[in-house]
């Protein structure tokens, strides 16, 4: 192509050897206009990293991945830490889109809470499948991919999984650095299927296992086999339906020998009855309490049901406790003062703070929307004020009473009147000034 042609369309200068030399010594030499031009400010890629990772909501995080290219991997990082599904057609887009997409399959890696929870869920379509369904190989899917997965908590999921034979690898190997799992509501088909898992997680600190229910033969009684190691378990909560407590009778016993009894600092431990011929009345198996025994010594966080009768919890074994957390809503039917009193005067005199959950006022109980729950003005309250007012609790730095569900119009006035009242009848822990009153909704 003729240069001449492209200079003279262009209306360029001639351009000759001095003209090559005069631009050259003008690069080299500073104009006064560059001199003043300011440049754009760059923070440090992880001063960056730190302002995204203050985002605590993914609406945010997922606007600042929209903003430039350097953004979208701090954003992607910290968008991945906690991941919640609760639908199957999340949990299909997200097996899809980064399970099966290889630029997106590492930042599984980076995940550190995963939830899946199926209350709610429905299909879209009738044709569609349930979340249980699309989960059912979660453990499958996912195993060696969440290498640093620490809390794993799945809720209302019917988990029937086959059976694995025991020559098969256990099921939570491929997630090593678990240290939470909390299962809620969920069916599986067996017990083993639950000791499996526990077994192959070595770094499990935390368990909470809620009204689990097993679609298991009659009879079946296939343990998991016991392991030389033992779980460091700090934090255990079982909550379970009083009619529904045949697997823990096998249970307990296999997760005694499986923990270190002297790790556990906080248990939660509460039964609910539902069924009409029991009349509300919790009654713990020998192997129950057997169970408690064994942990006792070194739980110093404990949380419990509101106590019947025949209850037979062994308080007095827990002689290192701290913090007492008492549930009195919805556990027994026309609950009162006095097995509850009775219960507490096996409380150590370690005991730092007694919170007892769930009282109802006086016009709540009586009115025609009434749940189960312990009337703060019953009698038998001053028992409370008995026990703990005498020596040996010296230790002791509140009582909470805890008003559930409080009628919207009780007047702050009424409050008062309730307050006043309280102290009247606690006058010991009153002049200690370690009671408080606390409403809600």
């Amino acid at each position: 192509m003729d240069v001449a042609l492209i200079c003279h369309h262009r209306e360029a200068p001639v351009v000759t050897d001095a003209t090559f030399t005069h631009k050259a010594e003008a690069q080299d030499r500073p104009s006064a206009s560059a001199a003043i031009t300011p440049t754009p400010m760059c923070l440090p890629p992880e001063i960056m990293d730190m302002i995204i990772g203050h985002a605590d909501d993914n609406r945010t995080l997922y606007n600042c991945s929209l903003v430039c290219r350097a953004w979208l991997l701090s954003s992607r990082f910290y968008l991945f830490r906690e991941v919640q599904l609760a639908s199957s057609a999340a949990y299909d887009l997200f097996v899809a889109q980064v399970l099966h997409n290889d630029h997106m399959r590492p930042y599984l890696g980076d995940i550190l809470s995963f939830e899946i929870n199926g209350f709610g869920a429905t299909s879209p379509s009738p044709r569609s499948r349930s979340l249980s369904t699309a989960c059912r190989l979660f453990l499958f899917h996912f195993s060696g991919h969440m290498l640093q997965l620490r809390r794993l908590s799945i809720s209302n999921i019917h988990w029937k999984l086959p059976l694995p034979a025991r020559y098969e690898p256990f099921l939570g190997s491929g997630f090593p650095k678990l240290q939470t799992l909390e299962l809620a509501r969920c069916e599986l088909l067996s017990p083993l299927f639950l000791q499996r898992i526990i077994s192959s997680l070595p770094l499990l600190t935390r368990l909470a296992l809620s009204y689990l229910t097993f679609a298991m033969p009659p009879g079946y009684t296939r343990l998991c086999p016991d392991s030389a190691q033992r779980h460091a378990l700090q934090s255990l909560r079982i909550h379970y339906h009083r009619d529904k407590d045949q697997w823990l009778d096998s249970f307990l016993p296999w997760l005694s020998s499986r923990i270190q009894l002297s790790s556990l600092r906080a248990l939660d431990f509460c039964a609910t009855a539902h069924l009409p011929s029991s009349r509300g009345e919790i009654v713990l198996s020998q192997s129950h309490v057997d169970f408690l025994r064994q942990v006792a010594p070194t739980v110093e966080t404990l949380d419990v049901n509101h106590p019947s009768a025949p209850y037979r919890f062994p308080l007095e074994d827990f002689a290192n406790l701290v913090t007492l957390n008492v549930h009195v809503r919805d556990t027994i039917i026309n609950p009162t003062w006095a097995p509850l009193c009775q219960f507490l005067r096996g409380a150590s005199s370690t005991l730092h703070a007694l919170r007892i959950h769930g009282l109802s006022t006086h016009a709540l109980s009586t009115s025609k929307q009434a749940w189960r729950g312990l009337c703060v003005t019953a009698e038998g309250l001053d028992g409370v004020d008995e026990i703990f007012g005498m020596q040996g609790y010296d230790n002791l730095r509140e009582v909470v009473l805890s008003v559930s569900g409080t009628s919207p119009q009780e007047t702050s006035s009424e409050r008062e009147e309730l307050l006043a009242d309280l102290q009247r009848r606690l006058p010991i822990l009153h002049r200690r000034n370690v009671v408080r009153l606390i409403f809600t909704g």
